[in-house]
C-alpha cells in the first residue's frame, strides 16, 4: 500500500514529466512554423509563383450595341480602302513583314519601304451622335536600313475631319520603332461623336535607306446606347 509521502512525490514526477512533455510539444511546433514559412517566402523571392500575364490590347465589351466598323479591317478581302502609292504599287500587299507573317491572316498593308516613298491607307467612319464607346485599335510592324539615330522615315496616323477642319495626329511611328514583332495601338477617339471621318496611315521616307511599315487587324470598336433612339421615337418610353 502507497504511503502519503509517496502519493506525493509520484504526484510531483508526473507533473514534472506531463509539463516537460508540454515544452517539448511547444518547441517543436515552433520550429516547424518558421520553417514553413520560411520556404515559403524563399519560393516567392526565387520566382516559383507564374508571372503576371502582360496586358493585352482593348478588349471588345460583350453585350448588344458593340461592333466593329472598319470594312476589311484585317485587309484579307477587297474593298473598304482608300490607298496611294506614289510607286504605283498596290499597298496591300502579301508581302511578309519581318515576323513572318502578318497578325492575322495572309494581308496587310505593306507601307514605303523605297526612297521618297509616299503611301497611305484610308476609310471613312461615321461616329453616330449616340455612342457611348469609340476604341481605334491597329497592329503594326516597322523594318528599317536607318540607324536609329534620328527619325528619318514616318508612318503617321490621322484622323481627318471635314469642312476644312484641322486633322488631328493620332501616332508618329518611324524608323526608331524598328522591332520585328507586332505591336498594339488603341485610342480613344469618341470625342467625334456625331461626326463622319477619315482614318489615314500616311507613310513617308527620305531620300536613301528606305523603311517597312505593316499594318494589320484595324478596328474600330463602336458601343452605342440604343435608348437615346428610342427616346426620340417613343418619348413617353421610361427613361
Amino acid at each position: 500500500m502507497m504511503t502519503t509521502s509517496k502519493r506525493v512525490t509520484f504526484s510531483r514526477v508526473f507533473m514534472a514529466w506531463a509539463l516537460l512533455g508540454v515544452i517539448v510539444g511547444l518547441v517543436i511546433l515552433l520550429s516547424i512554423s518558421p520553417t514553413y514559412y520560411a520556404g515559403t517566402a524563399t519560393g516567392v523571392e526565387q520566382g516559383n509563383p507564374p508571372p503576371t500575364p502582360t496586358p493585352g490590347p482593348t478588349p471588345i465589351p460583350p453585350g448588344p450595341g458593340c461592333r466593329d466598323v472598319v470594312v476589311n479591317g484585317n485587309f484579307e478581302s477587297a474593298g473598304g480602302w482608300i490607298t496611294y502609292s506614289a510607286l504605283g504599287v498596290s499597298v496591300i500587299s502579301s508581302f511578309p513583314p519581318p515576323s513572318g507573317a502578318y497578325h492575322s491572316g495572309r494581308r496587310g498593308a505593306y507601307l514605303g519601304d523605297y526612297n521618297l516613298a509616299h503611301d497611305f491607307i484610308a476609310q471613312q467612319v461615321n461616329i453616330p451622335a449616340n455612342a457611348t464607346k469609340a476604341v481605334l485599335q491597329y497592329w503594326w510592324q516597322v523594318e528599317t536600313q536607318e540607324s536609329a539615330l534620328q527619325p528619318y522615315d514616318t508612318l503617321t496616323v490621322f484622323v481627318d475631319r471635314p469642312f476644312g477642319q484641322a486633322t488631328e495626329v493620332l501616332e508618329i511611328l518611324s524608323n526608331q520603332n524598328a522591332d520585328p514583332a507586332w505591336h498594339v495601338s488603341a485610342y480613344d477617339i469618341l470625342r467625334y461623336r456625331g461626326r463622319t471621318i477619315t482614318l489615314r496611315w500616311e507613310a513617308k521616307t527620305d531620300a536613301n535607306r528606305p523603311t517597312a511599315f505593316y499594318v494589320d487587324d484595324v478596328m474600330l470598336l463602336l458601343c452605342v446606347d440604343t435608348t437615346l433612339r428610342r427616346h426620340a421615337f417613343f418619348p413617353w418610353v421610361a427613361r
